[in-house]
């Protein structure tokens, strides 16, 4: 209950009780806002950051992808890979498991072609020269929100663990 008190020429009703709280309550806001700025900045709210930008690799393999994307919004799966010596093509494959719910917007180049498995998808590419290093980049759109796992390899190599988490 607030209590009136004289200060001066003034009277003034406080409650000294609620005033403490509310301080309180304005330092915890300030905390929150703080950490959500610092979570943004280092990546874990989606875009680029310390923690959201990672990169997996296996022999012949490398894999850069964000770990934390949002809803509806476009992200990518740069891979580099080398394949079998001899071969003028290299086949990459991803698991329907991380494909799940999510929609192929483009890959860049374009692949020859595309085979269906039961649990994966092959994509087949033609290089330029023998020997040459397949850079491969899938643009894809999440349309679930969670977290979304899976593997992505290469004939004749072996494969990597991708997870990332979808933001709604």
């Amino acid at each position: 209950m607030a209590t009136v008190q004289r200060v001066g020429d003034l009277e003034i009703s406080e409650d000294k009780q609620f005033q403490q709280r509310e301080w309180k309550m304005e330092r915890i806001g300030w905390v929150l806002m703080m950490l959500l700025v610092i979570a943004g900045l280092l990546g874990l709210l989606g875009g680029p950051g310390l923690f959201s930008d990672a990169t997996v690799a296996a022999p012949n393999l490398q894999v850069n992808y964000s770990r934390f994307v949002h809803l509806l919004e476009d992200t990518s799966l740069r891979l580099s890979a080398s394949h079998v010596e001899g071969e003028d093509t290299i086949r990459i494959s991803i698991s329907n498991t991380l494909l799940e719910d999510m929609r192929i917007e483009g890959i860049v180049p374009e692949p020859e072609s595309v085979e269906a498995a039961s649990d994966h998808l092959t994509f087949s590419f033609q290089l330029q020269a023998p020997n040459e290093e397949a850079v491969v980049t899938f643009y894809l759109n999440p349309t679930q929100p969670g977290t979304k796992q899976g593997w992505l390899g290469i004939d004749g190599g072996r494969s990597v663990e991708l997870s990332l988490f979808v933001y709604p």
